[in-house]
């Protein structure tokens, strides 16, 4: 391998961030591995993503560096990797820092073996000692010392660190579904919330996503009024805090404080993606304006500011910093907001808890946390003018940089979140555009039968990770719900099939295909992350798939998948909101089935958007046209049903049976608000 930075030939925005490096970067990869075998050097591994801050730190102090990148291209074989492009190796090494004892984040930096062992590592390190931290420069050097005068102790470093990541990935944690979990879980988190500042923890804070709607759901589903009130609760503060970006729509990382004020001010498509989800969620329960309109500003800001414009599809994320300082296009010092508003600033201040000393650092995050009642009223026709000044105004900033990436399971997460509020509030433009991202998607993505994790410009990453399969079957799941078009189950079930074939370890899915060797352990996601887990998103959609077709091979693949990692929920369902989720789903799920002459008829839609509006969390849509219907598994408990009277019928089906016919949109509506169908 040359002597020479390799990162310029990378597709990844992040990996070409560090380009210009004097460090010998390259990318993860045989000839990388090979080259530290050879040379018998100790691996220096760094890991973060674009629109991290603490990343663009280090690199700063240290990779631009030439008296640092001297010390690292000396005694180290020097690997960069962009986590989001590569979540299968960061989750590798994520987990050995944990085994160590250490708090994770990024960057992630990882010392490895010539053979890609860890053997130490942490996250963020100053160029220099400081606040306890030892320096990079100084550290670099007496781990090369060790590797090079005490390699025993790193072998034993490795072994344990290698026994322990292997005995994770391979742990056999098969076991009958205890049903009561989802319940007790439910109780366990909802305890545990923040009664006056909302959310569970103290700072920083994250959304959570997927854990609030698993609680929610459950505490629709056992109506427990204290576990709705609580989640409901929190999702008014995430909504209010400077988490959203209440002048341009969207929601950042996480909150460095406790009350939701103070973002970290990057902007992930899979947070929105997940948030608009949840929130579509909630808002059938409360009809909260709060939620609607962050939805919609939501989605406006996906369009405008996310989405690629030669592919369709959604790029990845927005940069924390501009012009080298955080938050920086998004805060107001109180003097610009004078001269960007005039008398209306008065107004605006009292709504979104501006200060002339600021609320943060001099500057000001407009948040409602410390709204009055009386100046709530967002509509007050102040209140958008200002909104839309502001906007205008800072439309004119140097703008943060945005990762161009394409990612299949985020753009497949973004797929579902757009249905489901196109679905809730009757938006056939959202509609028009998950199916394009979808199609977008696929043509960028897909080669044969696989789906490609990443592209970026005109290169795309030849590497499948089981999360693009079960996210984007998710995504084509929800577009037949919204759609009725069979040809998106099909799509389903074959990207399901793909899975099987690519990722099946036999004890669960694996993130990266079970054929690569250039990874030192094959994990099987179950347990929840920022993003919901592989086994968890697989066990939903062969829980919805089961339902929508009836048949019991379908059913059987959800059954199995579901023993496969049960054993872990007795001690660990803390971490398992997803798969608890899709758990539920197989046993108390309720396909509404709704068979129409044609999929424009407007009692049809009526019934659909009654179907889509009920404030319960065990819904599946399955609109069949009259012609097809016979083309279903003759088990399913729709098969042979028919339009009464030639209109539109909605059947109402467990697994096994369905109630009577419904053709009244009202009687549907009434009979969806019972508590008990099908509950055992």
């Amino acid at each position: 391998m040359p002597n020479e930075n390799l990162l310029r030939l990378e597709a990844s925005p992040y990996l070409r961030q560090h380009a210009e490096n004097p460090v010998h970067w390259a990318p993860w990869g045989k000839s990388a591995l090979a080259e530290a075998k050879a040379r018998n050097l100790p691996i220096l591994l760094s890991i973060g993503y674009a629109a991290c801050h603490w990343c663009h730190v280090m690199a700063h102090e240290s990779f631009e560096d030439q008296d640092v990148a001297d010390i690292m291209n000396a005694h180290f074989v020097c690997i960069k990797v962009d986590r989001e492009e590569r979540p299968d190796i960061d989750d590798i090494y994520m987990t050995a820092l944990s085994l160590m004892g250490e708090q994770g984040g990024w960057p992630l930096t990882m010392f490895l073996d010539s053979n890609a062992q860890p053997f130490w590592g942490g996250t963020y390190f100053p160029k220099e000692s400081a606040h306890g931290r030892p320096g990079f420069k100084q550290l670099m050097l007496e781990i090369s010392r060790a590797y090079q005068e005490d390699l025993p102790q790193i072998a034993t470093n490795s072994k344990a660190l290698v026994d322990g990541l292997r005995a994770r990935a391979t742990a056999d944690s098969t076991a009958d579904y205890p049903s009561d979990t989802p319940s007790r879980a439910m109780r366990a988190l909802a305890g545990h919330i923040d009664r006056d500042l909302g959310g569970i923890g103290g700072a920083p804070k994250f959304p959570q996503p997927t854990l609030y709607r698993f609680l929610l759901e459950q505490a629709l589903y056992t109506h427990d009024a204290n576990a709705e009130e609580l989640t409901l609760y929190s999702l008014q503060k995430i909504c209010e805090g400077g988490i959203y970006d209440h002048i341009g729509g969207g929601f950042a990382r996480y909150t460095v404080d406790a009350e939701w004020l103070i973002p970290h001010f990057e902007k992930m498509l899979y947070d929105n993606a997940l948030i608009i989800s949840l929130l579509s969620t909630a808002y059938k329960r409360n009809q909260n304006p709060l939620f609607k309109n962050h939805i919609n500003e939501t989605i406006d800001w996906l369009c405008r500011e996310m989405r690629d414009e030669t592919s369709g599809a959604f790029t990845s994320s927005l940069d924390a910093d501009s012009e080298g300082e955080e938050g920086k296009f998004y805060v107001w010092h109180w003097d610009e907001l004078g001269e960007t508003l005039g008398s209306a600033r008065t107004t605006f201040a009292q709504t979104y808890g501006c200060q002339e000393d600021g609320n943060f650092e001099g500057h000001n995050i407009p948040s409602l946390l410390y709204a009055t009642p009386d100046s709530l009223d967002r509509e007050d026709p102040t209140i958008i003018a200002a909104k839309q000044a502001l906007f205008k105004k800072r439309q004119g900033r140097v703008r943060p940089g945005r990762d161009d990436k394409i990612l299949a399971d985020w753009n497949g997460m973004t797929i579902t979140a757009l249905c489901d509020a196109a679905n809730l509030f009757s938006r056939r433009d959202w509609l028009e555009l998950a199916q394009a991202v979808f199609q977008a998607t696929c043509d960028r993505l897909m080669v044969g039968d696989q789906i490609m994790h990443s592209a970026c410009g005109d290169v795309r990453l030849n590497i499948g990770l089981g999360e693009d399969y079960v996210h984007m079957a998710e995504a084509a799941i929800a577009l037949f719900s919204a759609t009725g078009d069979w040809t998106y189950v099909t799509k389903a079930k074959a990207l399901m099939a793909a899975l099987f074939k690519y990722h099946d370890s036999g004890r669960g899915f694996s993130s990266a295909q079970t054929d690569q060797e250039d990874i030192l352990v094959h994990n099987r996601p179950v347990f929840d992350g920022a993003v919901p887990s592989l086994n968890g998103t697989a066990l939903c959609v062969l829980s919805s798939i089961a339902h929508i077709t009836g048949d019991p091979e379908d059913h059987q693949a959800a059954v199995a998948h579901r023993r496969l990692f049960s054993g872990h929920l007795s001690r660990s369902f803390v971490q398992m909101p997803q798969f608890m989720r899709g758990a539920h789903r197989l046993d108390h799920a309720i396909c509404v089935a709704i068979i129409t002459p044609s999929m424009e008829n407007t009692v049809y839609r009526s019934l659909h958007q009654a179907a889509a509006q009920a404030a319960r969390p065990d819904i599946i849509i399955a609109p069949y046209l009259e012609e097809t219907i016979s083309s279903l598994s003759s088990t399913h408990p729709a098969f042979g049903k028919t339009c009464v009277g030639g209109q539109p019928t909605a059947y109402i089906c467990g697994y096994n049976n369905c109630l009577a016919p419904v053709t009244s949109i009202e009687s549907l509506k009434e009979i969806l608000a019972r508590p008990n169908l099908f509950q055992t």
